[in-house]
């Protein structure tokens, strides 16, 4: 269950925490097959040919970006938190994870896993439907009705 009345305020890291901790990000998206194949066809589908695609394409693609993204900021009140700019960055994201995703892809492949401080971690993010089966013995503590938004500074 996605939780849509919580709405968290991110502080920004530092650029350097920021940069650092993409790919690991990205090598989480191994337990979410189909994100993950999708985020990994960005990069090839730019190269499909020697010219890359068609102008009218990468703006399509950008704008089902953008629109994606604000259908997601308005959902639960989103709005009343998160600036209208925050989905015109969408394609630039969308840009940024596909690269680190290959690049997850990269250190699985040569490494074993991704790099975390000074180690190694080899198996991604658990994957939903094993969270879903730990908690199946919670779900009767667990309330149905929805509760009232709360916006956490």
């Amino acid at each position: 269950m996605t939780r849509l009345d919580i709405l968290v305020e991110r502080r920004p890291p530092t650029t350097a925490h920021f940069v650092g901790q993409r790919v690991r990000q990205a090598y989480d998206d191994f337990t979410l097959p189909l994100r993950f194949a999708l985020f990994l066809s960005v990069a090839p589908a730019h190269r499909r040919r020697a010219g890359g695609p068609p102008a009218w394409a990468v703006a399509a693609a950008a704008a089902a970006c953008v629109a994606l993204a604000e259908r997601g900021r308005r959902r639960a009140g989103g709005t009343r938190v998160f600036p209208a700019a925050a989905s015109l960055m969408a394609p630039l994201g969308g840009t940024e994870r596909a690269i680190t995703a290959w690049m997850a892809v990269a250190q699985r492949l040569l490494f074993g896993g991704t790099r975390y401080r000074d180690g190694r971690i080899a198996r991604a993010a658990t994957p939903p439907r094993e969270l879903r089966e730990r908690l199946a013995g919670l779900a009767p503590a667990l309330s149905l009705d929805p509760p009232k938004q709360t916006a956490v500074r």
